[in-house]
C-alpha cells in the first residue's frame, strides 16, 4: 500500500486504504445509516484564532473532545511566478536544485555550499516543508514544489537532480531540452529506453549532462590513473566490493522506483573501470549468488574493452563491515598497482613497491567542482557523454546477463555516435 498497490480483496480486503474509503463514504450522507460525526467536535475556531485554541488545549481551560480551525473560504489565487529575462553571466553557475532528500541536505549541499562562483538559486521538493529547509539553511532564492519552476527559469542554467532513481532519465531530458546543463545522480536511467531519451534529447541541447560517477575525480584513482596510461598494452583489473546489506525492503531494491544496487550502485566500479582503461566497452557477462529474486546485491561480472583489457568485478552485500569495502587489484606491463579503500595506493614495478597514502575520499567535492567550473567555462561536460552513456547500459546489461544467463554486447549506442 506504500506504493500505491492494492491487495486482491480475496486476500486481504479491510486494508488501510479500503478502511479509510469507507468511512469517508459512511460520512459523506451517501449512506442512509450515516457516520455522525458532529458530536465529536466540541470547539471550532477561526483560523486568526489558532492561539486561543491552542492555549485551550494545552492548560485545559476547558473540556475538549475535537477542536477544529475553521479557515476562510475566499480563494486567493497563487501569482504565476516572474523570471528574469536574461540569462545569469557567464561566470556564474545558478543552479536549480530538485530533490531535497538526505543525500541532497547531507552530502552534496554542504560541498556545493563551500563553492566559488554558484548561485543556489532554487530548490524543488515535492514535500513543502523539506525544500522550505533546504531554502533557509543554504540561502536558496526560492522554494517551490513544482519542476517547471526551474525549467521555465531562464535565470537558472544548471540543474541538480537527486531524486528517486525512477525519475532521474525524464527530469534530466526535460532539462537538457530548456539548454540547461545538468548533473544527474546516478543512475542516468532504469533502462536502455530511457538512456536513448537522455542521448538524443542532448544531441540538440545547448546544455551537457553529467552523471553523479564521483569515483574517477577522486585523488588517489587520479594519481592511479596517470600511472595506468604509462603501462604498455591491455590491463587485467580485479575489483572487490563489500558493499554491505540494505533491507529488502527499501525503494532502492524495487525493480520500478530504485532500480536495485546493480544499477544503482555498481555502476559507480563499471565506470571507474572505464576511465581507468580508456577504451570503449565490448561485452560483458554476470552471475549471482542469488538468483529468481526482482533484487540482486552478489553478482560477479567480467568486462572486455576494445584494446583486450579486462575487468573483474566482485560485489556483494554478504561481507562484515568491519572489512574494507573497496579493494583495487591493477595488472599490466609488468607492473601492479593495488588500491585500499580509497586510502592507499601501492606501485610495485622492477621488484619494488612505492605506497602513497590518502585521505578518504569519493570525489564528490572533486566532481561538483568539475561541474561548476564546467557550465561557467562553458566547455563541455567534465566526463565524455558516450562514456556516462556506456557505463550506465553496462550496468543496465548486468541484469540481462543475469536474466538470460549469457554474454551481453554493449554496442547499444553506436549509431548515436557516429551521427
Amino acid at each position: 500500500e506504500n506504493r500505491d498497490i492494492k491487495y486482491p480483496e480475496g486476500f486481504v480486503r479491510w486494508t488501510e486504504t479500503a478502511n479509510l474509503s469507507e468511512s469517508l463514504r459512511l460520512m459523506s450522507g451517501a449512506s442512509p445509516n450515516n457516520l455522525n460525526v458532529k458530536a465529536l467536535t466540541t470547539h471550532v475556531y477561526d483560523f486568526e484564532d489558532a492561539e486561543t485554541a491552542y492555549k485551550s488545549i494545552f492548560q485545559g481551560s476547558e473540556n475538549h473532545l475535537g477542536v477544529v480551525l475553521s479557515y476562510s473560504n475566499e480563494v486567493k489565487a497563487a501569482p504565476d511566478p516572474t523570471f528574469s529575462v536574461t540569462r545569469p553571466a557567464g561566470d556564474v553557475c545558478s543552479i536549480g536544485l530538485i530533490g531535497a532528500g538526505n543525500f541532497a541536505k547531507n552530502v552534496l549541499l554542504p560541498v556545493l555550499n563551500k563553492l566559488e562562483g554558484i548561485k543556489l538559486h532554487t530548490v524543488i521538493s515535492k514535500r513543502g516543508n523539506s525544500a522550505s529547509y533546504v531554502k533557509e539553511k543554504y540561502n536558496f532564492l526560492i522554494a517551490g514544489s513544482s519542476e517547471d519552476e526551474i525549467f521555465e527559469n531562464p535565470a537558472i542554467n544548471a540543474v541538480i537532480i537527486t531524486t528517486q532513481h525512477d525519475s532521474h532519465s525524464s527530469l534530466a531530458s526535460k532539462a537538457l531540452s530548456k539548454g540547461k546543463c545538468v548533473f544527474v545522480e546516478k543512475p542516468l536511467g532504469l533502462s536502455i529506453a530511457e538512456l536513448e531519451t537522455v542521448a538524443k534529447t542532448a544531441q540538440s541541447s545547448n546544455g551537457f549532462f553529467q552523471v553523479g560517477f564521483n569515483r574517477r575525480f577522486a585523488p588517489i584513482f587520479q594519481r592511479a590513473k596517470s600511472e595506468i596510461d604509462n603501462l604498455g598494452g591491455p590491463k587485467h583489473m580485479v575489483f572487490r566490493i563489500n558493499a554491505g546489506p540494505i533491507p529488502e525492503g527499501s525503494w532502492i531494491q524495487s525493480p520500478a522506483e530504485g532500480g536495485g544496487r546493480i544499477i544503482g550502485e555498481m555502476c559507480h566500479f563499471i565506470d571507474l573501470a572505464r576511465y581507468f582503461v580508456g577504451s570503449p566497452i565490448v561485452s560483458l557477462i554476470s552471475d549471482s549468488t542469488r538468483k529468481g529474486k526482482d533484487f540482486c546485491d552478489d553478482v560477479a561480472t567480467s568486462i572486455t574493452f576494445s584494446d583486450g583489457s579486462l575487468v573483474s568485478i566482485s560485489y556483494t552485500s554478504l561481507g562484515d563491515s568491519s572489512y574494507p569495502k573497496e579493494s583495487y587489484e591493477i595488472y599490466g606491463g609488468g607492473s601492479v598497482l593495488t588500491i585500499n579503500n580509497l586510502q592507499k595506493l601501492s606501485i610495485t614495478s622492477g621488484g619494488k613497491t612505492k605506497t602513497i597514502r590518502y585521505k578518504r575520499e569519493k570525489g564528490i567535492k572533486q566532481e561538483l567542482n568539475e561541474f561548476v567550473r564546467s557550465v561557467k567555462d562553458n566547455n563541455g561536460p567534465p566526463i565524455d557523454e558516450m562514456e556516462a552513456l556506456e557505463s550506465s547500459a553496462a550496468s543496465i546489461s548486468i541484469i540481462e546477463s543475469l536474466q538470460k544467463g549469457q554474454r551481453i554486447n554493449i554496442n547499444k549506442f553506436g549509431k548515436l555516435a557516429n551521427d
